[in-house]
Formats: structure tokens, sequence, C-alpha cells
């Protein structure tokens, strides 16, 4: 059920009417997924393949048992599991697509820090694909590259996922009405109720196979979430402010001016910071062993004590 919820996530890409064109995306997608499923069932019991056991010699995923068993091993058979390969690899795509879209998403209401809020040199949101990296790097090191291990992890998050989602639009539904608030409420609800018994059930018999991580580190992520909410609510309280602003009795700022040489520009440089203030100090560097008197030191102050411009008063 892959790819599903990368819809949902990046409705913001879609061109307008995007609640239309994402509604129709994700029709198209649910119905070749129906398909597929149903034809992977249909020919599994046909040809009674079932899964093998992971990371043993020998062995092959169902897509690829299937493949042999209907056209045999030979060169259709290895052009199937490589667009297989292919399409696996545009999925993995739509996690760094919509992953750190995601995340921008939850930075901007504050349960993430701010900078995954913000774009990157390549126009995209690069602290989310760095977090994504390193998480998949290190899921892929624990379980040593077999994928397998990790569909347990996949099953508790997507099927959570679709409960609260089914549910909150039941919720969505009930708040705001409409003509067909009920009959969105029975379809949700309907929805959000099987999700929930499968998640149930991947939980109980998966439990010991990795389901456990999921059950532990999506309660972990909700407090850190939680967390890093309420600090930035406690700096948003320390630094609100309701007074007026207080105008009286500000300083004059120190104005530094870096300046090569007397030029026009650096005129009109010193012009700018008296406009600014009064309290100025020109910077001028040289390198070392140039103090003599014929030196640019100074013939730079020579010049600059004659062009400067008289202070008012």
């Amino acid at each position: 059920m892959t790819g599903v919820e990368a819809v949902s996530n990046g409705v913001t890409a879609f061109r307008e009417p995007r609640t239309r064109t994402a509604r129709t995306t994700l029709t198209i997608i649910i119905g070749i997924l129906i398909l597929l499923l149903a034809g992977i069932a249909h020919l599994a019991r046909a040809y009674t393949i079932g899964a093998t056991p992971p990371g043993q010699p020998g062995y092959q995923s169902v897509l690829s048992q299937l493949t042999g068993a209907v056209v045999g091993r030979n060169f259709f058979c290895y052009v199937t599991i490589g667009s297989i390969l292919a399409v696996l690899s545009f999925s993995a795509n739509t996690s760094f697509a919509d992953f750190p879209r995601l995340c921008r998403g939850v930075a901007e209401s504050g349960y993430l820090p701010y900078p995954f809020r913000y774009r990157g040199r390549r126009l995209v949101y690069s602290y989310g694909i760095y977090a994504l990296v390193l998480l998949s790097g290190f899921l892929l090191i624990i379980f040593r590259g077999i994928t397998d291990r990790l569909i347990p992890l996949f099953a508790v998050g997507a099927f959570l996922a679709f409960t609260l989602s089914q549910a909150g639009m039941v919720m969505h539904s009930k708040r705001t009405g409409g003509a067909h608030a009920r009959t969105s409420m029975f379809i949700n609800g309907t929805g959000a109720l099987a999700t929930g018994i499968a998640l149930g059930i991947i939980l109980v018999s998966k439990f010991t196979e990795g389901a456990w991580i999921t059950a532990l580190l999506i309660p972990s992520l909700i407090a850190v979430m939680s967390g890093i909410h309420r600090h930035y609510e406690y700096i948003r309280h320390e630094i609100a402010l309701q007074a007026p602003a207080t105008l009286r009795g500000i300083p004059a700022p120190l104005v530094v001016v870096p300046m090569d040489s007397w030029s026009r520009i650096a005129e009109k440089a010193l012009l700018f910071a008296y406009a600014i203030s009064r309290d100025i100090w020109v910077l001028h560097i040289i390198p070392e062993g140039e103090e003599g008197e014929d030196s640019d030191l100074k013939r730079f102050g020579r010049t600059t004590w004659r062009s400067r411009p008289k202070r008012p008063g």
C-alpha cells in the first residue's frame, strides 16, 4: 500500500484545482492497487506460492516466484524483476519528496525545529532529507540490509496513519456538517475500523519480529515533538512584549567605516556614516613594514584630514 500517502502529503504540488486533481490521482492509484492485489492473491493461490523466510539461501520474493511460475526463468522474467526494481526505486523517491515537505508542515506548527521549514541551496527542504538519509541508513545497518524485516515497522506505521487519518475525517465531517456529512462519516468510520483491526492484528502477530520497535518509537517521537513545542512556546512567552516601543534616550551607535584609500566612494561612505552617528571610527589596514613617511598610511591620513567634512557646531 506504499505510495497512497504520497498524494495526501503532496497536495500542494498538484496543479489547480488541487483538490480535484489529487482526488483523481488517488482514485487511479487505489484502482491499480486493488487490481494488483487481487491478481497477486489469485495467482499465489493458483500456483500454491507463499512467502519464504528472508535472509536464507535461495530466498525469493512472492513476485519473483509468481513470475517464474507463469513465464519461467527467461528474458521476460528478468525484464519483469527489473521493472519491479524500478518501480520500487520511484516509490522510495516519493519519501525524499514528501517526507521533507511533511517535516516542513510539522515544523511550521512548532513540533519540529524551525530549520526544517527552510529550503536549502537546491531549493529543497535539506534538513528533512538529511534526517531521512540518516534514519534510513541506520535502519538498514541495524537490520543488515534485509528489507523484509522492516515490513512490520512499516505496516504498523502505515496502518496507524490510515486509522488516524480516517478517524480524523470522521471528526472533520461531524464538525463541518453538510449534505453528505453522514455518508462521509460512515465511509471514513468503516475505513478507520477496518484499518484499526488490521493494526491490532499486526501488532499482536508481528510484535516479536520488530513491531515492538514502532510501538515504542511512536510514543517516543510524540514525547520529543511535544517537548519541542513546549520549548518554542516557552521562548515565545519569554520574548513576548505587550507595551509599545520606548524611543527615548536611545544612544547613538558606534559606526566603523572600513576604508582602503581616500576617494569619492570613501567620501560617500563617510558622509553616510555621519548621517547615522557622530561616533565614527575609520579603519584602515596596511601590510606590516610599510609605516614609513611615504607609506600609504601617511598619504591616506593627510588626504583624509584635508578632505574630511566639518562636524556641525
